[in-house]
């Protein structure tokens, strides 16, 4: 089993429980504080991505050129800025299913984050 089938499994067992802790007065859900994990972590897969073997001026400018031309990291760094205010209100209201909720959309992540810093293996050069 892969690590993304074991992380899908994980993600539905986090679903299927979130709904039975969630409380029943909620006024807020976690929309808003989700895109903020979210867009939190694309960065960080982006970044960890380019300089999992040092910094240099090349990855510079290949953050740059993502920045500007992936469409999926502009939007979620836009979803994760956009409607930051409500944050706090989410935030002071969380309860178990809310928590699982996040937690489930944070496994999402996991694969993508394993996979950004694996060690490309050098190749050795053809035997003559």
């Amino acid at each position: 089993m892969v690590l993304k089938d074991i992380m899908t499994m994980v993600k539905g067992v986090l679903l299927t429980l979130a709904p039975q802790l969630k409380k029943a007065d909620a006024q807020h859900g976690v929309k808003e504080l989700n895109e903020a994990i979210a867009g939190g972590l694309t960065l960080g897969y982006v970044l960890a991505a380019r300089f999992k073997d040092g910094v240099g001026v090349d990855d510079l400018a290949a953050l740059w050129d993502t920045w500007k031309n992936d469409a999926e990291v502009q939007k979620a760094l836009k979803d994760a800025v956009d409607g930051y205010d409500k944050i706090p209100a989410e935030a002071g209201e969380l309860d178990w299913g809310d928590g699982l909720e996040l937690a489930a959309n944070v496994v999402d992540y996991v694969p993508k984050y394993v996979d950004a810093l694996k060690k490309e293996e050098p190749v050795a050069p053809p035997v003559a």
